[in-house]
């Protein structure tokens, strides 16, 4: 898909998209449904497709605004925000293949990257925000957190990057101390996220070439995220990367 010619198409659009998921997001998802996660995945196909860093920021803006008001009744939708907040980050697949903000060499060039950085830390502050003030919340994505984290790790912007590896301390310390599975979540909460836990495990062991056997201990929540530090670790490494993250 290409953007319109008009951008005023294009903001009136996510406008209305943005108006239209408050209403959705006003109730509950039942378990087991993913209407969530297709009803909000049209704001990442715009943030990937459209090159237009005003369309982009009101993406981000919808994003927050929506979060700000419906944070609570957010379930599959988490997916398709992090992938929002990680074609922003500007570190991840997605990102790479969106086109420049702007074609332009020169000084404006010079705008159009501080466009790029401006939406990475739009996107990663209400990410901060989130992860700091609603840990709980994004249990049950914990997989698709680190992931979007690492996408700002990678990324080109060092103060983001390192913020990023901060905030992704504070979910492994977070784990550490239980807050995900001992009372600051619903008991019913906690066992979804377990199982949840448990199948990105597998994934994750999969992917790193590691084993997993026996149940799923208490610290094995912390697994996605030291797996996604080691990935990154070996990609420093291989890339020569280290100074990009000031090691």
């Amino acid at each position: 898909p290409r953007a319109p010619a008009n951008p005023a198409v294009s903001m009136y659009a996510v406008d209305s998209l943005r108006q239209l998921s408050l209403k959705f997001l006003s109730k509950d998802e039942m378990a087991g449904f993913n209407f969530q996660r297709t009803f909000l995945e049209p704001f990442a196909t715009i943030m990937r497709f459209n090159e237009s860093s005003e369309v982009r920021e009101l993406v981000l803006s919808s994003i927050n605004n929506l979060l700000l008001a419906r944070a609570p009744n957010v379930r599959s939708g988490w997916r398709p925000i992090f992938k929002v907040f990680a074609i922003a980050a500007g570190g991840c697949e997605e990102s790479s293949s969106a086109p420049p903000i702007e074609h332009l060499s020169g000084p404006g060039a010079v705008e159009a990257d501080e466009a790029s950085e401006g939406l990475a830390q739009m996107a990663y502050n209400t990410l901060h925000r989130l992860v700091q003030g609603h840990f709980a919340l994004l249990v049950l994505e914990l997989t698709a957190l680190v992931d979007c984290l690492l996408s700002f790790v990678r990324g080109p912007y060092t103060e983001i990057a390192l913020g990023a590896l901060n905030l992704m301390h504070h979910c492994a310390a977070n784990l550490a101390t239980g807050l995900a599975r001992d009372g600051a979540v619903p008991a019913e909460t906690a066992e979804a996220a377990e199982a949840a836990a448990s199948a990105a495990l597998t994934r994750r062991a999969s992917e790193l070439r590691l084993g997993t056997g026996g149940d799923l201990r208490s610290d094995e929540f912390a697994e996605p995220s030291l797996g996604g530090l080691t990935l990154q670790g070996e990609s420093c490494l291989a890339g020569g990367g280290g100074a990009h993250l000031g090691v």
